[in-house]
């Protein structure tokens, strides 16, 4: 009897070896369940706690009687643990010390299938809050966790939350960041909010950055990052776009930062079409078509690809249309590594803020879609008549100048189409004031620094490629006619 019932212990114990090596064989990992070398190292973690678990569990003596056999030796828990894992004993005690729970593998329903991924993750507290987030880190936690706590997918999980899933390195913590530098914009703002929100896209955050405004715009700010988890709301004093810019640009997390003015608004799938341009070129900077509402589709180049170095600085001698930084996604680091004069404002600041950008990209990538619908407000900072625009203008293109003969593109062809721009841009200028109502006092001084400007005055001398009108403007302001060129542009 004693050497049948060793037999049989014998055969409990191989029984038992068996379904521990079955067991490792389960819940090994997939190799390709990871996408990154943090997962892997997590999973290789988790695996080698079960290996320790199975292996300090302790030795167990089998009753060679029983349909239900008992161990005669209780575990660590203090609870029985049966030899032929029946369904009863089969939850698996915590590892005392560890902070994993290892969960027992059941088949999942339906609907528990639906709610998402959950791993053992979901037990790991979160480096930057040190709490338990409901999903992988800290950024899924306060997209879905904060407002949504029993947020559940019925499909597959929306386009841009898998990569914060995966993202485990804690360097970033989302893929954009959207700044809106806000002044006096009460009428504009929840247009400009939910265009951000319409996108179908989760991995981005927003920030509003209230520029000291003096009407409703910071209660309403406040009121949306009181809605939806990914808004934040900074609150500064009146520094301008280019400082507001650059306060949320310092709070910003993102990988890629976009800049949307408050009266202007997105198209749907912009986020997206950005996404994919940046995965398939992995460019630095990413620049859009905008749309002028009202008005027509600005094209700068002429289809999707990548765009030269020569070809966008071809663009920015001969159009505006490369000075703005509402219509370009700009990779973070190279934003802060870029140093900008805050102190000044106008026309000039965009071009002043993305011209180091530019210079300092190495891949520059285009998408030739109306993506951005740029709204045209005549009462606005940019559109509105100030005595000192002439300034502005001769600031940004003296700027754009200093680059074109740092970089030895100043060739005759270049800087012919450099002069006719300036001319064209300082014309109007004067023509707008004119129409404006200016008083006679402002208009003599604003004709009378324009002439004394260095750029004007070698414009003279460049063959200008301007229409008929212009080139009669250009004559009047040159001979010092200003009444007659006022009474010209009040008819016009």
């Amino acid at each position: 009897m004693a050497d049948r019932a060793q037999a049989e212990t014998r055969i409990a114990c191989r029984f038992l070896r068996c379904q521990r090596r079955t067991r490792r064989r389960r819940h090994r990992p997939p190799r390709t369940a990871c996408r990154n070398d943090e997962g892997r190292l997590f999973l290789r973690l988790r695996f080698f706690l079960q290996r320790r678990w199975s292996a300090q569990r302790p030795r167990t003596s089998v009753e060679p009687h029983g349909r239900r056999q008992r161990c005669a030796v209780q575990s660590a828990r203090g609870s029985h643990r049966c030899a032929c894992r029946c369904a009863r004993n089969r939850k698996r005690p915590r590892i005392s010390g560890d902070r994993f729970l290892f969960r027992k593998r059941s088949r999942k329903s339906a609907q528990q299938r639906a709610r998402g991924h959950r791993s053992f993750f979901h037990h790991l507290p979160c480096a930057q809050c040190r709490r338990t987030h409901r999903g992988r880190n800290h950024a899924v936690c306060h997209v879905l966790g904060r407002r949504q706590p029993t947020a559940r997918f019925q499909s597959a999980p929306p386009r841009g939350l898998n990569r914060a899933l995966t993202r485990m390195d804690g360097r970033h913590f989302m893929r954009f960041s959207v700044i809106v530098p806000a002044y006096n914009a009460q009428m504009f703002i929840d247009d400009c909010v939910k265009s951000v929100l319409a996108q179908n896209y989760f991995d981005m955050e927003l920030i509003l950055v209230n520029d000291g405004s003096t009407d409703s715009t910071p209660e309403k700010a406040e009121a949306w990052a009181k809605k939806d988890a990914r808004i934040r709301c900074l609150n500064i004093e009146n520094s301008g776009a280019t400082g507001a810019r650059l306060a949320g640009l310092n709070a910003a997390k993102g990988e890629f930062v976009l800049y949307l003015d408050a009266d202007d608004v997105w198209d749907d799938g912009l986020l997206n079409a950005v996404d994919e341009a940046l995965t398939a070129s992995r460019a630095d900077v990413v620049m859009f078509t905008f749309r002028r509402v009202p008005g027509n589709e600005v094209h700068p180049f002429e289809k999707d690809g990548w765009i030269e170095r020569d070809e966008w600085t071809r663009k920015l001698i001969t159009t505006s249309d490369m000075n703005m930084v509402w219509d370009k996604a700009v990779r973070r680091e190279l934003a802060l590594s870029c140093p900008v004069d805050a102190s000044h404002r106008g026309v000039a600041e965009d071009l002043l803020m993305i011209l180091p950008v530019l210079d300092k990209a190495d891949r520059f990538y285009y998408i030739d879609k109306p993506l951005y619908r740029y709204r045209a407000v005549m009462d606005s900072r940019s559109n509105s008549f100030r005595a000192n625009r002439h300034f502005e203008i001769d600031a940004a293109r003296t700027q754009v100048l200093d680059y074109l003969v740092e970089k030895d593109l100043n060739s005759d062809e270049n800087l012919a189409a450099f002069y006719t721009l300036y001319a064209d841009r300082m014309l109007n200028c004067l023509a707008r004031a004119a129409k404006a109502g200016a008083d006679k006092k402002t208009m003599k001084a604003m004709f009378r620094e324009v002439r004394s400007f260095p750029l004007f005055q070698m414009a003279r001398f460049y063959p200008l490629n301007l229409s008929k009108n212009k080139r009669a403007q250009m004559m009047l302001v040159t001979w010092r006619l200003d009444g007659i060129f006022m009474k010209l542009a009040k008819r016009a």
